[in-house]
């Protein structure tokens, strides 16, 4: 096919699938920008265009260029621009102009950006937060507001009374879900103190349902009080130092020591604009950010956890205000 048929973003594809990926120590900060300018300046290519085959470029990188370091090649390459855009292209073609942006666009790729920037400053940071808020799961259980040493109510009513009597709270197993007999797992507060469900029911949801539900799902949840924390990469000490860090804007309610290797902290949900940041925080904090998802189930404590052969236990609890 004639290339004079393409489009100028067709023939910088083509480009680019000729061009060898930049090499460590081979000068590949050189090699990456001179393709950048190319695409750019020499195609007449928008910004976001030009990182679009950036990005498809880099898959032939050794090591492959981080993504804010693609971003700032390609602004560098637009910043540095001069003369006649296109000199790649056909006489008789016309250099493509750069698309004017959009607000939301804009907007988007700043809070992209800001999310990235919350990322990294979380991860850079989280060495410091494990040493300045070192602490371990007996910390807790001695600092507990509920005395958790020689208590005899069931650990599963105890964390239930975190809501209110009337809220409806499903408790069950991973597919104890979805059909009109599972609307058994779906009881208010009230009903399930007077009927406890059975021990091997291992999970519950920090979010109150609509009356009436047999499915675990986002339309059916009415609110989410709690937020819970995790992680599988940290061990329960650090993790525990994570939790005494997230005490200083966030109110912990319980700690639940899973039977596995980790640890569920419950927080009184913050903010919208909290919840959003902690999207991005997270995975810099090496925990687990799909248990701010609504729906999302997690361990409840007084349950036999069969797979381990041990009980999900209660390390700490606040229930100030709830009782």
């Amino acid at each position: 096919m004639s290339t004079t048929k393409l489009s100028p973003l067709e023939r910088a594809r083509l480009y680019v699938q000729k061009c060898s990926g930049a090499i460590s120590g081979q000068r590949g900060h050189d090699v990456t920008f001179g393709i950048a300018c190319k695409l750019y300046q020499g195609f007449a290519l928008s910004i976001e265009d030009t990182l679009a085959l950036m990005r498809e470029w880099n898959a032939l990188c050794q090591p492959r260029w981080k993504e804010k370091q693609l971003r700032h090649k390609v602004r560098d390459a637009a910043k540095r621009a001069r003369g006649q855009r296109g000199f790649l292209l056909g006489p008789g073609e016309k250099a493509q102009k750069p698309r004017r942006r959009s607000r939301a666009e804009i907007d988007a790729e700043r809070a992209e950006m800001h999310c990235r920037r919350l990322e990294a400053r979380a991860a850079s940071s989280l060495a410091y937060i494990l040493k300045e808020n070192r602490c371990t799961p007996d910390d807790f259980m001695r600092e507990s507001p509920f005395r958790l040493w020689g208590h005899t109510e069931p650990e599963t009513g105890l964390l239930l009374q975190l809501h209110r009597p009337e809220d409806v709270i499903w408790i069950g197993n991973q597919f104890s879900s979805g059909k009109p007999e599972h609307a058994i797992h779906f009881r208010t507060v009230e009903q399930w103190l007077t009927q406890p469900p059975p021990e091997h029911w291992e999970l519950t949801c920090p979010a109150t349902f609509k009356p009436g539900s047999f499915s675990r799902c986002d339309e059916n949840v009415l609110e989410k009080r709690f937020l819970v924390m995790e992680s599988d990469d940290l061990n329960r000490d650090q993790i525990c130092s994570v939790f005494q860090w997230c005490r200083k804007f966030m109110r912990l309610r319980a700690i639940v020591n899973t039977a596995g290797k980790s640890l569920h902290g419950w927080f009184d949900k913050p903010s919208p604009e909290t919840v959003e940041e902690l999207r991005s925080i997270l995975p810099g904090l090496q925990c687990d950010k799909s248990l701010l998802a609504l729906s999302q189930p997690c361990r409840i404590p007084g349950a036999w956890r069969a797979d381990k052969k041990a009980r999900q236990r209660l390390v700490y609890l606040d229930l100030e205000g709830k009782q």
